[in-house]
């Protein structure tokens, strides 16, 4: 089962919003704010499909699909989400992505016969 999510009617300017950053702040919280807006404001059709979660203890695996049109080309990217809990809480979080290839004239069965090699 996939869980789908409309990214768009969510403010980029509150991701982050927990701690206040000043404009000359070069602290890493600072800089995934800032790549969080652009990319709500340069993706406003911006979907996230959520394809698997998994739970192990204080840790959650989700893989997750995120695409939508860009202000200058398509975004389709894939990956995985970590993220530590506490109580009910992220705590912290990494995000692993990849941009999907895109072929039309390379099939699954081409790929697994090793035929799809560049």
């Amino acid at each position: 089962m996939t869980t789908s999510t409309n990214c768009s009617r969510h403010s980029p300017r509150t991701i982050g919003a927990k701690r206040r950053s000043t404009p000359n702040d070069r602290s890493p919280d600072a800089q995934v704010r800032a790549n969080w807006i652009q990319l709500f404001e340069t993706t406003p059709d911006l979907a996230v499909e959520f394809s698997r979660t998994t739970i192990d203890g204080d840790t959650a695996w989700i893989a997750l699909r995120m695409h939508g049109a860009q202000t200058d080309e398509k975004l389709d990217v894939r990956g995985v989400a970590i993220k530590g809990i506490s109580g009910k809480r992220i705590q912290w979080g990494r995000i692993y992505l990849e941009p999907v290839q895109q072929s039309v004239d390379v099939t699954w069965e081409d790929i697994y016969a090793g035929q799809g090699d560049g």
